[in-house]
């Protein structure tokens, strides 16, 4: 309903497709801070930086234990993580007003760190793991939680229930899906059936001034010609 695409993703695969993009040259993964959620943003992105297209990619936590006490050591550590950026006076250049900052930016170093910081904790405490064969569950990654808002964003569910994956039809084609699709809408949205509660506040993400745009709308119908 709303008009971009988020796609789900563990961390060593996230690794492989940063990775395989350069050989691939026709796209990139962008990667920067958001201030106003306090999260490390990834998206994928044509490699042409004329076209504003992108696919948001959500990074997953690999839970050892699907149990309350691995879901609670998280949303500490998160709460943890937030206090920490908030509290350090060296980060005064990321603020409401420049509130993004790409990580290719040299000042991005002192942001990250807080960022490996709590992720590092969380596998020193044995929360978190690795390797998907050691994992009891996946959660909303540490890294790119909405800020203060306690919705889906911040669950947790069992492996199984998301793997293996399974091909489901989406608008023509086939995408991979969560092995129990039904289960884990369900867990995370309650009666999937009822309208979003930020259905009419849903900001764009791109304006429809930007998709006007000569420059942009030609390399967009180039894009679509070669597909």
């Amino acid at each position: 309903w709303d008009d971009d695409l988020d796609v789900g993703i563990v961390p060593q695969d996230l690794d492989k497709l940063i990775a395989a993009l350069p050989e691939d040259g026709r796209f990139r993964v962008t990667v920067r801070y958001d201030r106003n959620a306090i999260c490390r943003q990834f998206r994928f992105a044509y490699a042409d930086e004329r076209i504003p297209c992108f696919i948001d990619l959500f990074p997953f936590d690999l839970v050892a234990h699907d149990t309350a006490a691995s879901f609670d050591a998280r949303e500490q550590a998160r709460e943890e993580l937030k206090r920490a950026i908030l509290a350090d006076d060296s980060l005064g250049f990321w603020n409401e007003r420049d509130f993004y900052v790409e990580a290719s930016d040299p000042r991005a170093a002192s942001i990250a760190r807080h960022f490996d910081a709590a992720l590092k904790g969380l596998h020193d405490k044995g929360v978190l793991v690795d390797d998907l064969d050691q994992a009891e569950a996946v959660v909303w990654s540490i890294i790119n939680t909405d800020s203060g808002v306690k919705h889906h964003t911040w669950y947790q569910i069992p492996v199984q229930a998301i793997f293996p994956l399974r091909r489901l039809p989406f608008e023509g084609f086939e995408v991979n899906a969560p092995a129990d699709h039904m289960r884990c809408l369900s867990d995370i949205y309650g009666d999937i059936y009822q309208l979003p509660d930020d259905l009419a506040s849903h900001f764009q993400h791109i304006g429809a001034d930007d998709l006007a745009d000569c420059g942009v709308a030609s390399v967009l119908q180039s894009v679509i010609d070669a597909n």
